[in-house]
């Protein structure tokens, strides 16, 4: 009986198992990893120390992110655990910065691990092979049968500067708050309503997103009488 029930074992590779592991991801762009600790990571390590059945908790604060890992008994009911930190950080969630995204909590599963890495090289930049993966690999592997979905890691992510210069936005009379509303103001994908023509209906956007480095520069932030001022008068844009 033995060797007949061991032919009929079901093998899997990534068995259904509980991992006793949560994850608390949030993000702050471009916050130094001191400011992330501070201002992010130990407020939120602080409500999760709280929550029972708790066996170690880890986090790291890097630029613009914190993770914190709360580690569990064996054993436990997950689903109650991961419910009991979601309660505690939505505690703490308005005393975390504004800017600072949504914290991000799940719980890890085996089943949802990659089975596949594939690294991209190429003559270009790090930034080009970054936006290559995403546009182009990354949605020709997830229409393959079977395959669930792709994601895309390392690289660099493409980053536009708008250095402003303290000296000219001061003699124009204008801050730094006035450049901030502009680019958010100008930066818009605004619904425009529909159209219906017989039997054919047609969605109409007003297309207003920013599609170059010097669509931003030429972003008008002031008058001086009626004279415009722009971005470029009083910072570098650079890509």
């Amino acid at each position: 009986f033995g060797l007949f029930g061991l032919s009929r074992l079901k093998i899997d590779l990534y068995p259904d198992v509980s991992f006793p592991v949560i994850a608390i991801i949030t993000t702050y762009t471009g916050v130094a990893p001191a400011d992330m600790e501070t201002l992010v990571t130990k407020p939120i390590e602080e409500m999760v120390a709280s929550v029972e059945n708790i066996k170690h908790i880890r986090s790291m604060s890097k630029l613009g992110a914190s993770l914190i890992l709360a580690e569990f008994d064996w054993g436990i009911d997950m689903d109650k655990s991961e419910k009991d930190i979601r309660n505690n950080v939505d505690f703490i969630r308005e005393f975390l910065p504004d800017e600072a995204t949504e914290p991000l909590i799940f719980a890890f599963d085996p089943q949802k691990m990659p089975i596949l890495f594939m690294s991209v090289s190429g003559p270009m930049g790090p930034a080009e092979l970054r936006e290559l993966s995403k546009r182009q690999i990354k949605p020709t592997l997830e229409r393959i049968g079977g395959v669930a979905s792709a994601d895309t890691a390392g690289g660099l992510k493409r980053q536009i500067q708008v250095q402003i210069d303290p000296a000219k936005l001061h003699a124009q009379g204008l801050s730094v708050d006035t450049i901030i509303s502009a680019l958010r103001r100008e930066n818009l994908q605004v619904p425009g309503g529909k159209l219906d023509e017989g039997e054919t209906e047609f969605s109409i956007r007003t297309l207003s997103e920013y599609t170059s480095v010097e669509q931003i520069a030429d972003t008008v932030i002031g008058y001086r009488k009626e004279t415009p001022i722009y971005i470029k008068n009083v910072a570098q844009v650079r890509d």
